[in-house]
C-alpha cells in the first residue's frame, strides 16, 4: 500500500491541470478520468507588518527553506508580485511596512480512494513503477501586497517611526 503522507508545495504563478500531474514520473491518469471534485472555498487573511526580515516576509508566502534560497539567489523567477521580498539596498535606515491580503477561491481535488483502484487495475501502481507522489488537491488563490518604505531623515529616531507604523497596524 502506498504511503499517504501529505506534503504541501507552493506554486509561484504556475498553472496546473490536476489530472495530468498525478504522477511525477509519467502521466498515469487519462484525460477522460472524471474523478475530480471542484468546490468553492472561501478563505482570506489581511495583515500589516513593519520592519520584518526577509525570512519573516517569505514565511507570509509559506516558502520553505529550499524555495527561500531559490528566491534569494534568483533561481526561481517570481515575477513582479514578489518584489517586496527584496532586501533593502539603501544605505539609509528604512522603516518598511507591508499590507498583505491573501485569499483562496477554488479547490480541485482527486478522490484518492477512487484513484488507487484505477492504478492497481491497469497495473500502473506496483513496486517497479510506483510514482513518487500523487497530487490530490490544488487550491487556487492569490495575494495582494502594498509595501510602504520610509527612509529616515537625519535626526529622526527609528523607534518613533516604528511605533507609529505599529499604531497603523492596529487601525
Amino acid at each position: 500500500m502506498p504511503n499517504f503522507d501529505v506534503r504541501e508545495q507552493l506554486s509561484l504563478g504556475q498553472g496546473f491541470d490536476l489530472k495530468k500531474l498525478a504522477s511525477v514520473q509519467y502521466n498515469i491518469l487519462p484525460s477522460d478520468f472524471k474523478q475530480t471534485q471542484v468546490q468553492t472555498v472561501e478563505w482570506s487573511d489581511t495583515f500589516f507588518t513593519a520592519n520584518e526580515s526577509s525570512d519573516e516576509k517569505m514565511k507570509k508566502f509559506g516558502l520553505d527553506a529550499s524555495l527561500q534560497v531559490g528566491v534569494l539567489f534568483g533561481l526561481i523567477d517570481t515575477g513582479v508580485d514578489f518584489h517586496f521580498l527584496s532586501i533593502n539596498q539603501s544605505k539609509n535606515q528604512t522603516v518598511s511596512g507591508t499590507l498583505m491580503y491573501r485569499y483562496a477561491t477554488t479547490q480541485e481535488s482527486l478522490v484518492i480512494d477512487q484513484v488507487i483502484p484505477y492504478l492497481e487495475k491497469f497495473k500502473i501502481l506496483n513496486e517497479e513503477t510506483a510514482a513518487t507522489h500523487v497530487i490530490t488537491k490544488i487550491i487556487y488563490g492569490g495575494y495582494a501586497i502594498c509595501r510602504f518604505d520610509y527612509d529616515l531623515e537625519e535626526g529622526e529616531k527609528l523607534a518613533e517611526i516604528e511605533v507609529t507604523s505599529r499604531q497603523i497596524e492596529h487601525t
